[in-house]
This record gives structure tokens, C-alpha cells and sequence, in this order.
């Protein structure tokens, strides 16, 4: 919501928003999936809502982006970005290489989404090396600025793939010593640029 916003920007440098395309009214909304919608709630009142704060960075959980409708919602969100000046501030999320590649030659920011030893039974090390042989795979085929993925691949993840930048989201996870603890020894890796928390602030180091 906007209030949630405005709450983040006294506390963090960043927020997470999932946000989809909709071809009929060709603009960009806010939410989880397409019933969202009802809610009305677009990414650019979102935006405007903050006035002139500029410092904010967006990790865009873009859901739903695929290789067809990929041109038409970047080319809206496009229109966002240049509106508010703010497309050095937007990270893209997607799991699909070919609408990042879209989103990538438009000048964005770019984060392949990649899947988790924990998202279903992988059974055997083959499982695990065919798992990250595939995420290397898109990776050299796409060259993404980022990778993102759920805190359960940690240290995994960075110890595969050293040279890439990696983003992580913690969460859900409750504010507790422990849990700190954790997001703190994620943060310790050099190729850890952003951590994702539903912690009330930041001020954890």
C-alpha cells in the first residue's frame, strides 16, 4: 500500500513490490497476481505518492513478464521510469531469460530469479549439479547484472558462482536475535549486494 511505502522510506534504503502488466489497460500494477487488480493501485501513483524522494531503490518482483508480453510491458514501465527519472533505481526480477533480455536492452537493471534446492524434492547430488548447471546456463546466455533467490540456497549460491553479484531475500522471517544473526552472515559475503528482510528497520549491523 501507500502507506506501507512511505512507512519503508523513513527505514530503508529500498523496498521489494511485485507488480504485472495488464495488456487491456496497458499500464503497470501492484500485486501479488492479476485478481490484484480490483485494488487499482498503480505503480505510478505509487511512485507519485513519494513526491520528490529520489534515494529509493525498487526490487521489481515482475510477475507474470514472459517472452510474449514482454515488449509491451517494458515499454510501459519504460514510460514510468523516464516519467520519474528513476531507472537507475529499478531492479527488474524475472524468472524468464528472454524477457530480461528485453527489459535488459531497454536500459534496465536486470535480476534472473533462480530456484531453490528447497522449492521441491531434489533427492541426489546429480539433482543439485543439474540444478546449478541449468542456472549457469541461463546465466552465461543472458549475462544478468544480478541473481536473486531465497536465503534457503545460502551459502550455495556464492560458493557456486563467486564471480556473480547475488541478491537474496530472507523472509519471512521474524525479528529475533537468531534471525538477525543469519541475515548478518549473508551480508558478510562479498558477492551479496542486497538482502531482502520484513525486519521494522535496518539498523542490524
Amino acid at each position: 500500500s501507500i502507506e506501507e511505502l512511505k512507512d519503508a522510506k523513513e527505514n530503508f534504503d529500498g523496498v521489494e513490490i511485485d507488480i504485472f502488466y495488464v495488456p487491456e489497460k496497458n499500464d503497470i500494477f501492484v500485486g501479488h497476481s492479476y485478481a490484484d487488480s480490483v485494488n487499482n493501485l498503480l505503480f505510478n501513483d505509487l511512485l507519485s505518492s513519494l513526491g520528490k524522494a529520489r534515494k529509493m531503490c525498487y526490487w521489481l518482483d515482475f510477475k507474470y513478464l514472459n517472452a510474449d508480453n514482454a515488449e509491451q510491458a517494458i515499454t510501459a514501465l519504460n514510460i514510468i521510469a523516464d516519467k520519474y527519472r528513476i531507472k537507475d533505481k529499478l531492479f527488474i526480477e524475472s524468472w524468464s531469460p528472454k524477457a530480461l533480455s528485453v527489459a535488459k536492452n531497454n536500459g534496465f537493471h536486470t535480476m534472473l530469479w533462480v530456484t531453490s534446492l528447497s522449492y521441491k524434492k531434489y533427492e541426489t547430488h546429480e539433482d543439485t549439479v543439474n540444478l546449478l548447471n541449468n542456472i549457469r546456463h541461463n546465466i552465461n546466455n543472458l549475462k544478468p547484472d544480478d541473481i536473486s533467490c531465497v536465503s534457503a540456497m545460502f551459502p550455495i549460491l556464492c560458493d557456486s558462482f563467486p564471480e556473480q553479484t547475488i541478491h537474496f531475500w530472507d523472509t519471512p522471517k521474524k525479528y529475533t536475535p537468531e534471525n538477525v544473526e543469519f541475515t548478518r552472515k549473508i551480508c558478510q559475503r562479498e558477492n551479496v549486494k542486497i538482502v531482502l528482510v520484513d525486519y521494522p528497520t535496518d539498523e542490524i549491523f
